[in-house]
């Protein structure tokens, strides 16, 4: 599983527009589909769809297609993505990522109040505003500029998308999924944890999205597990780890990352000092 948008920042196919803890503007485009990719999407996010087709499924299987002049809106999560060809053998995208921080100062500055609240993980609104081409093009001049201000006047052009938005959301759906967003949907914590040790995440990231904050994720993960979760999750992995060095022919490259780990030299470490032995070694004791 990757970590969007981190995983996508020095691929060729990806334009970065912008990039700061709060907020990452970006373009892909694509000459070869992306099927099923499983993915930590780590802020929530915008996908304007330009050609193709992008599908988004859910981890609790619903599934988010968006088609060619659409955009979808997904809160951050585990996701599975699928980013299908046009018939021009090309994929293209602009992608939003912002945090909570940001969504709660958009939602002050723009005054955004829904007459209600949808609480979902993902939103499709079925076109992309009309004079949106012209915001498009103007990205693309505005990174090509070698000026101090920049990322201001990218900072500024998010913002204007929004108000683009805001000025045709008039049955305030888009609204209500927004303040959606904010309200934390708490998942069951035995079964999230059972499903999901082997991700590439961290304790903040597992309390999020269980809708815990840290300090209550950690006091009930003990309570229902005995353990911290650190190590609970440690234990978990290395014991998935082991079986898959005794019963594949997997390699740790493989092993490391089906365990959640994107650094193999840290997956070495962590399974030497839990069996004090390396997984070459360990493998080589069960031939």
């Amino acid at each position: 599983m990757v970590t969007i948008p981190d995983r996508l920042f020095e691929e060729p196919f990806v334009t970065l527009f912008h990039r700061s803890p709060h907020l990452v503007v970006m373009h892909k485009s694509l000459v070869r589909g992306i099927e099923n990719r499983q993915s930590y999407v780590a802020k929530h996010a915008i996908s304007i769809v330009i050609r193709g087709t992008q599908r988004i499924q859910t981890q609790e299987g619903s599934m988010l297609v968006i088609p060619e002049g659409q955009m979808g809106f997904m809160g951050k999560g585990v996701y599975s993505v699928t980013d299908m060809l046009a018939n021009t053998q090309r994929f293209e995208s602009y992608h939003i990522f912002f945090d909570d921080l940001y969504l709660e100062q958009l939602l002050s500055e723009l005054a955004i109040t829904p007459t209600d609240i949808v609480h979902s993980a993902v939103f499709l609104k079925r076109a992309v505003p009309s004079i949106a081409a012209l915001w498009f093009e103007q990205l693309h001049h505005i990174h090509q500029w070698q000026a101090s201000g920049i990322q201001d006047l990218m900072r500024l052009k998010v913002k204007e998308l929004f108000v683009m938005l805001r000025m045709e959301d008039q049955d305030q759906q888009l609204a209500a999924f927004l303040y959606g967003l904010k309200q934390r949907h708490v998942r069951n914590l035995l079964q999230f944890m059972q499903t999901h040790y082997d991700k590439p995440l961290t304790v903040e990231d597992y309390a999020s999205l269980t809708g815990r904050s840290v300090s209550t994720f950690r006091r009930e993960f003990k309570a229902k597990f005995g353990l911290a979760p650190k190590k609970w999750i440690t234990q978990q992995r290395m014991e998935k780890a082991r079986d898959l060095v005794a019963h594949t022919q997997l390699n740790v490259t493989d092993i490391a990352a089906a365990v959640g780990y994107e650094n193999i030299s840290h997956f070495i470490s962590a399974f030497k000092k839990h069996y004090g032995q390396t997984p070459k070694q360990f493998e080589r004791e069960e031939i």
